[in-house]
């Protein structure tokens, strides 16, 4: 059974996919480069977001998702506000886990640890006092990591790696909220760990360390003992890029062992075919000659028969061949043009993946004047539009295939748009889906939005939109 994992937070969410996707380091994957027949990971982060906002926009992600577990970053932005107390805000962030947890039936909650600032060295549209921020950031991080272990299934998970001044100057941004490059790859790691089988356990040395760590998450303390669990986790790394290119090296001469074989499997059945067809044959040479009766004409009979059969296997064997023959790839369906135009992510007409063949019932008739009170009937050009959901599901299906040979990670991303689209079908008469469909691939064009998540204006938008008398007018929701 797959596992889907919801991170649900902020900016550091929203960068954080972001970092993800346009990652170049075969290491770093949308999936946290963890096998996706076990774990999915999905991601919703709303830049400079409140708990409040968060929790508001997020019930209705984990609703239509229903994700087995949930990682939540959500409170930096709270602790700015000088008129909130950190109380106020720990109350709150409690009664969010505890509604996940048993009003939203997620069957795990992660809390991940909130993280100091550092002073800016540019200036910045909102400024903190990061002294006083810092010192709200570790008393709400020790309530909650203290709260949450008498929590079922809820459970505060400390960041490593962003606590030693040192590391802080070389994970963060110059506004000091924000991580780097650098930093957004340690907090992969981090998110990456959260989400690791239970057997994938830390080295003796790494965990004797972690336990020397307080409870007074982030707290200057730590510093010195972070850095030596750093360093360890380090020198872990620099193993790990070492021995990558053998395992390169072995799994790919591991799946050529595999294809291999498979080629000779399939000669060795077209071997045991054949061995079959000879051994029918004798078997019916047998049962003529026990009939003692007619041995010659029988064994004449026998030849004929033997040319027939053999003429009618190859005939068979022809036959087969044109079968394979027919069944033509759907790439080879689709104009080149088209096709690297969805393997650059823009946006396309899913009407010009339909045969023109299909749009011929949309023909028409109409009078045209001809002058001098003439007229004439005219058949009007087939309009190759898409009409119904079952026209846009041929062409997305068709869509998907070309995708998926170029990005074969995002295909479960890009079926969950798709199941999207027909939800609202389904929902609401008229062509309301169709530009919501349009809307969110024009944004994923334009804005690199991911594939696969429910944009709440758009989908508001298509399903409270005034309906039109014949209900097969699309909306424009942009105006």
């Amino acid at each position: 059974m797959t596992i889907k994992v919801l991170i649900l937070g902020h900016s550091f969410i929203r960068r954080l996919e972001n970092f993800v996707t346009d990652n170049f380091d075969h290491r770093v994957t949308p999936n946290l480069n963890l096998n996706s027949e076990e774990v999915q990971i999905f991601y919703s982060g709303y830049g400079g977001a409140s708990l409040a906002q968060i929790r508001a926009q997020g019930t209705y992600y984990v609703r239509d998702l229903r994700p087995d577990v949930v990682l939540l970053q959500a409170v930096s932005n709270d602790l700015c506000r000088r008129n909130t107390s950190v109380n106020d805000i720990y109350r709150e962030l409690v009664d969010f886990v505890i509604y996940l947890r048993y009003e939203e039936n997620v069957k795990k909650v992660v809390v991940l640890q909130t993280l100091h600032r550092i002073p800016p060295t540019r200036r910045i549209r909102f400024h903190v006092d990061t002294a006083w921020f810092n010192t709200r950031v570790d008393e709400l991080n020790r309530r909650v990591s203290n709260y949450l272990k008498n929590v079922d299934s809820a459970t505060f998970f400390r960041l490593s790696g962003f606590w030693c001044p040192n590391n802080q100057r070389a994970v963060f941004l110059a506004d000091g909220v924000h991580l780097n490059y650098q930093g957004n790859k340690k907090y992969y790691n981090n998110v990456r760990a959260v989400n690791e089988p239970s057997g994938a356990r830390r080295p003796a040395r790494a965990r004797r360390l972690r336990r020397q760590v307080p409870a007074a998450a982030g707290s200057a303390d730590q510093a010195a003992q972070q850095d030596a669990l750093e360093a360890e986790q380090a020198v872990q790394q620099d193993a790990s890029d070492t021995l990558q290119p053998q395992l390169v090296a072995a799994v790919t001469e591991q799946v050529l062992k595999a294809i291999r074989e498979q080629s000779a499997g399939g000669q060795s059945g077209e071997e045991r075919g054949r061995e079959r067809q000879r051994s029918s044959r004798g078997r019916k040479r047998r049962r003529r000659s026990s009939s003692g009766s007619m041995l010659d004409s029988s064994s004449d009979q026998d030849k004929s028969d033997n040319d027939s059969e053999d003429s009618s296997s190859s005939e068979e064997s022809d036959s087969d061949d044109e079968q394979q023959l027919l069944s033509t790839p759907i790439s080879s369906q689709v104009d080149s043009k088209l096709k690297n135009k969805i393997w650059q992510n823009k946006y396309i007409d899913f009407a010009k993946l339909i045969p023109k063949d299909d749009f011929s019932r949309d023909k028409s008739v109409h009078l045209q004047s001809m002058g001098k009170s003439e007229f004439k009937f005219v058949t009007s050009k087939s309009k190759t539009a898409i009409k119904s959901i079952d026209q846009w599901t041929t062409a997305f299906l068709k869509f998907l295939a070309i995708s998926s040979e170029k990005f074969p990670n995002l295909v479960p991303a890009v079926i969950k748009h798709g199941e999207i689209v027909r939800e609202l079908a389904s929902r609401r008469t008229g062509l309301a889906w169709l530009s919501y469909d349009r809307q969110v691939r024009k944004d994923i064009e334009s804005m690199s939005i991911p594939w696969g998540q429910l944009h709440y204006e758009y989908w508001v938008m298509a399903t409270t939109s005034r309906q039109s008398n014949y209900g097969n007018q699309t909306h424009n929701f942009r105006g």
